[in-house]
């Protein structure tokens, strides 16, 4: 199973801040769950982020709040916006499984489903990557496939072609999972079944990497793709060829968080209570993927005991040599900087030192609000412009921004 996750940063501000907060627990909001963990390989690893209550997730995010989410004069309360006052108390209260949600969790679940309703129509309505994506987080992956298929757009192809190989690695999980179960319990080690996940999309098996390819010649995203299965099947020859074909595209197109981009072109600069909860439902989704087309990839094949491969070194070196045109996240950027270093290339300036992403991480950490101050309705609009904001200016732009501003700050 991939164990692949996308590392946090300041684009993902919404699943940092409050994805764990508003994402009401009973009801998935697609098809297309995150990945499984296969209890014999990630004995310590959590439930996916998506999963937890509200109650639950701000319990969580507790040790980590800053001053700002200290309680203040009317610290026995926490506001919800749309909801009102609930003693702080009640909200951070652990529950069992068999307790009934209380009246303001079942407020925020209603509150959530009509604000993502609201959002998704709009989507329903656009243009076709829009389409695709509102298919996608309604977890029709049928539908999406169908629309992204018959419309020869690059952008929701791709978005389709990503949430279909999502739900692929998903199945396999499952099976594995279970697969593993009878070993297991021998060992006496007892593991639930997973239920299996509903009819495969039939659509999916007509989108194809070829496809996606032909659309758009000068895209890497096919060839990060081809390079992500090829690891998975430790095809040496396969990851060879994809690096090979990564140094000679130009660019990458597509948002490393293209759910939560398809909901942004749709809302206003001051987005409302509805938009914000329905870009944290996509930024949930865009979190939970794997990194089967970002350049972290690159630093998975061109690891330091690899590089003593003379063909596979020449090959790294040019894939580094690109990446500046390349990145598109903080994260990416950071790969960057990083792969300069271990092939022992002069660094270009584009990339992020790890001290210059910890610097950009607290700059953002530093204009936030609290995870609970969050819930207001000030602390959701806050949020909204700040995705808003980011989207506008790019997210290496407004990391380099703030890296100014720190420095410009800075006692000499």
């Amino acid at each position: 199973m991939k164990r692949r996750w996308l590392v946090f940063g300041p684009g993902l501000l919404l699943a940092v801040v409050c994805v764990l907060l508003l994402r009401p627990a009973p009801r998935p909001l697609a098809a297309v769950p995150p990945s499984v963990p296969v209890a014999a390989q990630l004995p310590q690893e959590a439930a996916p982020a998506s999963s937890a209550s509200p109650a639950r997730a701000a319990s969580a995010a507790g040790p980590a709040m800053d001053a700002s989410s200290a309680p203040g004069p009317d610290g026995d309360f926490v506001e919800i916006c749309g909801v009102g006052s609930v003693k702080r108390s009640e909200f951070e209260r652990e529950r069992g499984s068999g307790e009934p949600r209380p009246a303001w969790a079942q407020a925020m679940d209603q509150q959530y489903e009509n604000a993502l309703g609201e959002v998704l129509g709009r989507l329903s309505a656009g243009t076709t990557s829009q389409r695709v994506a509102a298919a996608v987080m309604r977890g029709d992956l049928e539908g999406a496939a169908r629309l992204a298929h018959a419309s020869g757009d690059w952008k929701a192809y791709r978005l389709a072609l990503r949430a279909c190989r999502k739900d692929r690695d998903y199945r396999s999980a499952v099976m594995r999972h279970n697969g593993l179960r009878p070993a297991l319990a021998a060992s006496g080690i007892a593991t639930p079944e997973l239920a299996a996940p509903g009819p495969e999309p039939a659509a999916c098996a007509a989108l194809s990497l070829e496809r996606l390819e032909a659309m758009d010649p000068g895209d890497a995203s096919p060839w990060l793709l081809r390079l992500s299965d090829s690891q998975d099947r430790a095809d040496a020859v396969g990851v060879s060829e994809a690096l090979f074909q990564i140094a000679q595209r130009s660019r990458l197109s597509g948002s490393t968080r293209p759910l939560g981009e398809a909901v942004l072109e749709v809302v206003g600069d001051e987005p409302t209570l509805a938009e914000v909860s329905a870009l944290v439902a996509a930024v949930g989704i865009d979190a939970a993927s794997t990194l089967d087309d970002s350049l972290l990839l690159v630093g998975r094949s061109c690891r330091a005991n690899a590089l003593r491969d003379a063909n596979l070194r020449q090959l790294c070196g040019r894939v580094v040599q690109r990446m500046p045109d390349l990145a598109r996240d903080v994260n990416e950027a950071g790969a960057l900087y990083s792969l300069e270093e271990r092939l022992g290339l002069a660094h270009g300036g584009r990339g992020l030192s790890p001290e210059d992403r910890q610097r950009v991480l607290q700059a953002f950490a530093g204009g936030s609000l609290g995870a609970v101050e969050s819930l207001s309705c000030s602390g959701m609009k806050a949020i909204g412009r700040q995705a808003v904001n980011m989207k506008r200016v790019g997210e290496l732009r407004f990391a380099r921004a703030l890296l100014m501003a720190g420095a410009a700050s800075a006692p000499h």
